[in-house]
């Protein structure tokens, strides 16, 4: 009888690893080219078709018309004309709006010319006068909600205790509020 020559079992397993270490290169061998006809197929051409690049040059015009909309739609909310005449709109509407209110303005002071940003014009102005809560807070909403563009860029308040003496009792009435804000509106700069 012939004996078999013995391996060893360094080069039984080296074999098998040599085996095992294949598969994984066969398995990439095998999926990158059903990778590749399924990025040149059908799914390829449906992302780039020309309706879709239609659809977005539509969207985009689509876009482009609203956001021009809005910005003429703002900017009709904006005061024009001389800055004198604006700074008398901004008054007469200040003083009826506190009217409506209920607060009584006591000082107003015009501002021509207020730090804004380039290519912008700011004008503006400050009033001060007393009121109770819920007449200051009427006259801010007024002003805020009103139909052309102005901001209340600062709002300073105070408040003020009176005592009432009925004969021998002393009674406090609601608090007074003394305020102090600036009213200011933009306006662009036309170039000469």
């Amino acid at each position: 009888m012939k004996k078999k020559p013995r391996q060893n079992k360094n080069q039984n397993h080296n074999g098998d690893a040599k085996r095992n270490s294949r598969w994984p290169l066969l398995v990439i061998c095998l999926t990158l080219p059903i990778i590749a006809w399924r990025l040149a197929g059908p799914a390829w051409e449906g992302l780039f078709s020309k309706k879709d690049t239609q659809t977005s040059a539509t969207s985009t015009a689509t876009e482009v018309y609203n956001l021009k909309k809005e910005v003429r739609q703002w900017e009709a909310r904006l005061f024009t004309g001389p800055s004198d005449h604006v700074l008398g709109e901004i008054m007469e509407i200040s003083l009826e709006m506190a009217d409506l209110s209920g607060v009584s303005i006591k000082e107003k002071r015009m501002h021509t010319q207020m730090t804004a940003p380039d290519g912008w014009k700011r004008v503006g102005i400050t009033i001060t006068g007393e009121g109770s809560f819920q007449e200051l807070v009427s006259f801010l909403n007024l002003l805020t909600f009103y139909e052309k563009y102005l901001a209340v860029d600062r709002l300073q308040v105070h408040t003020q205790t009176r005592r009432k003496r009925l004969g021998e009792e002393v009674a406090l009435e609601e608090p007074s509020l003394n305020f102090q804000m600036i009213i200011s509106t933009l306006q662009v700069v036309k170039p000469l």
